[in-house]
Formats: C-alpha cells, sequence, structure tokens
C-alpha cells in the first residue's frame, strides 16, 4: 500500500502542468507581497513628500530608491525616471511640500525598501514569463482562446489539466467565483447567480460592455471546454477553428446590443 501511495504521488506531481499550477500561485504570492509592501512604502516616503502623485507605481519605487527623501531630490537622475517636463514640475512641488525632513539613517531604509519592491516587480514579471511559456506549451489551446496567464489560472483552480478536462462548460464558466456561487445556492435564486469567475480576466470578456458579459462568458468558456480535452487527451490544434466560432458568436452578441 505504501508503493503504491508514493507511485501515484509521484504520479501526480508529474502529471502534465503541475508545475504550472504552483508557478501562477507563486504569481499571486508575489502580487500580494508586492502590493503591501509597496504600499507601506508610499505610505513612508509621503510623510517626507506628501505631494508627490504618480499614475506609474515602478517610476514612484524609481524615485524612493533613488533619493530616499524630497530632500534629496536631483534634476538630472529625476528627469530619467520621469522626463524633463515631469521633473521640473515635481521639483517645483518639492520646494513647497509640507513633508517632514528625513534623518540620514530614515532615507537609507527608504532606498532599501524601495529597491526591494523593485526587485519583485522584476521577479514578478519573469515568473509570469514562465507561466506565458509553460501554459503555451501545455495549454495551447486554450492560449489561443484566451491570455496565458488567465489559462493558468483556470489549472491552478481546477487542480491539473487532466480534472480541468472533465469539467463542463459551465463549471469552467464559474470558476474562482465559488462564493458567489454558494451564495445564491443558499437562497435558493434570491441572490443573481454568477456570470463568470476567473475567466472574467480574460480581456474579451473584461473590455466586453457588462450587459453581454454573461452571454460571452457562457460562450467562451464552452469553447474552452472543448480546447482544454484536446490541450490533455489528443494534443490537436484545434483552436484556431474554435477561435473563428467565437469571434463570429461575439459579433452577433454585440451587435445585438
Amino acid at each position: 500500500m505504501l508503493s503504491r501511495a508514493r507511485e501515484q504521488t509521484k504520479a501526480a506531481l508529474s502529471e502534465k502542468g503541475a508545475s504550472l499550477g504552483q508557478a501562477v500561485k507563486a504569481v499571486d504570492d508575489l502580487d500580494s507581497t508586492k502590493s503591501l509592501l509597496h504600499e507601506r512604502l508610499v505610505e513612508w516616503f509621503s510623510a517626507s513628500f506628501p505631494e508627490l502623485r504618480l499614475d506609474n507605481e515602478e517610476s514612484y519605487l524609481r524615485i524612493a530608491a533613488t533619493f530616499g527623501a524630497r530632500s534629496e531630490l536631483e534634476q538630472h537622475s529625476l528627469a530619467e525616471i520621469v522626463g524633463d517636463e515631469r521633473a521640473k514640475q515635481i521639483l517645483s512641488l518639492a520646494e513647497n511640500s509640507t513633508g517632514a525632513d528625513f534623518a540620514e539613517a530614515e532615507k537609507q531604509a527608504v532606498r532599501e525598501l524601495a529597491s526591494l519592491v523593485l526587485r519583485l516587480f522584476e521577479e514578478r514579471s519573469q515568473l509570469e514569463e514562465y507561466v506565458s511559456e509553460e501554459a503555451n506549451r501545455v495549454m495551447p489551446n486554450m492560449c489561443q482562446l484566451i491570455e496565458p496567464l488567465v489559462a493558468a489560472r483556470l489549472l491552478s483552480a481546477a487542480g491539473s489539466l487532466k480534472t480541468l478536462a472533465e469539467m463542463p462548460s459551465s463549471t469552467i464558466q464559474v470558476i474562482g467565483a465559488e462564493k458567489s456561487l454558494f451564495k445564491h445556492l443558499r437562497s435558493h435564486g434570491r441572490t443573481p447567480s454568477p456570470k463568470h469567475g476567473i475567466i472574467f480576466q480574460a480581456s474579451i470578456i473584461r473590455g466586453s460592455p457588462e450587459e453581454v458579459r454573461g452571454k460571452l462568458a457562457r460562450s467562451l468558456a464552452a469553447k474552452l471546454a472543448i480546447a482544454v480535452k484536446a490541450d490533455a487527451f489528443t494534443g490537436n490544434n484545434i483552436a484556431p477553428k474554435l477561435k473563428a466560432d467565437f469571434d463570429k458568436r461575439c459579433n452577433e452578441v454585440l451587435s445585438k446590443r
């Protein structure tokens, strides 16, 4: 029995797509970590320069990592990060800032934290690149219908490629929305049923008008259910036909708005 259990464990760990599931979970862990640390860094640096507002997170981090405090800002280095015009605007804000003055030790601590968060951004990008490459290898048909990272998230949520391939399209449509689904079932229909779960992250769904997302999610899930079976069991390239059919359905739904 122990020998059989070891064999089953080894088979599960060697299953196609097993490492992909772990990698996408690592991406999510990095997202959570860098978001928390980024918020902490912004709150800390804002004590020195509360007027600084940048839409680009990495630019904000590079300013904090380079200078550590408002008092250290310098035209040339700042312009290399945000451009000449924006650098002039930031320096003008700094001259009239109400922020506190940091001691040298505090400046260095801010620089180190900002540098750490920047490294997390870089690590996250590299890991996402691996996930995309692996997803295209493991799920080529699915990755022609949706973004590789979204396909990888579906696999990770399902547990394995085989399990995902055995799911009906209605389940694939709402993977990731289990809480909303259970709430709908417990209320006996008094709360609305979720129209989509993880596949909402696909650009075709997320970028569509809200009133048609349910129909498009249902159609996309149906195509994904076919695509993943080919990826798991046959390896045949059937995505071009599936994508053409889905694009046709999208045009029909959008034209009837």
